[in-house]
């Protein structure tokens, strides 16, 4: 089920910045989050270079998610502890792009393939 048009307000989030915003929800405890954790390794950044705020949601504590993702190499500008489910994510991996008022975009959900993959980054990319 796609969340486009739906509205995401939450801590971290560069909300009226003149940026969009990327949230990775994933969890520690999700094979498909680990097994995608390279991809984000190179997602971050491209998100970067465009001008995106990268946003992290784990339901772990802040430390244990930290670990995760500094583990896999993952840069964001902030991480948050919340549950999925309190933003309207039902599934992890979960990749969400919201323009600067954090209305949904463009969403992804479950390991991506590598066109979904590309699809991502090109959405990314865009200004």
């Amino acid at each position: 089920m796609s969340l486009k048009g739906k509205v995401i307000h939450q801590p971290g989030m560069a909300l009226g910045s003149g940026h969009k915003n990327l949230l990775l929800v994933v969890s520690t405890q999700c094979h498909f989050c680990q097994a995608s954790l390279p991809f984000y390794k190179r997602l971050a950044p491209a998100a970067t270079s465009a001008g995106v705020h990268t946003v992290a949601f784990l339901p772990d504590d802040a430390n244990t998610a930290g670990a995760f993702l500094e583990n896999g190499g993952i840069k964001v500008d902030a991480v948050q502890s919340i549950q999925p489910s309190d933003i309207g994510v039902h599934a992890t991996p979960t990749i969400i792009l919201t323009d600067d008022t954090g209305k949904v975009i463009k969403d992804w959900d479950g390991q991506l393939s590598s066109a979904r993959e590309s699809e991502v980054l090109t959405e990314v990319a865009k200004p």
